[in-house]
């Protein structure tokens, strides 16, 4: 039923994504193509995810010339993606070091309403 459905859809959109952008999936080796990427790369997964495990990732990383790695413990593949205060504490200060270089320095503020079901991530400059 769904779960069938979901997979011949993504299937579908992954076809038209490689397509898109004139990439052959079949021949993809991603342990070659992350060598020639030049910007700052952040890898996060969490330590219990079966999809994009551990040691995926790192061996992502280590082939991608400047990455960092977080491996969030106790995460899985989809709590990592909810996880907003651990996803803020691990990105603001990659962005900070890596692509902003600490010209600004700001904290993360993270807000939720239950009442509306969503849960909002801002970065403020403090200006």
């Amino acid at each position: 039923g769904g779960a069938g459905y979901i997979f011949l859809a993504w299937q579908a959109a992954e076809k038209e994504a490689g397509r898109l952008a004139g990439i052959d999936w079949s021949a993809a080796d991603p342990e070659k193509s992350e060598s020639h990427i030049a910007s700052p790369v952040l890898y996060i997964s969490g330590m219990q995810d079966p999809i994009a495990t551990p040691e995926v990732i790192k061996k992502l990383a280590k082939h991608t010339p400047r990455s960092t790695l977080a491996l969030l413990p106790g995460l899985s593949h989809v709590s990592v993606a909810v996880d907003i205060p651990g996803l803020c504490a691990t990105m603001v200060p990659w962005l900070d070091s890596k692509v902003l270089h600490g010209v600004q320095r700001a904290p993360c503020h993270v807000t939720s309403s239950a009442k509306e079901g969503k849960v909002e991530m801002k970065y403020f400059s403090g200006q």
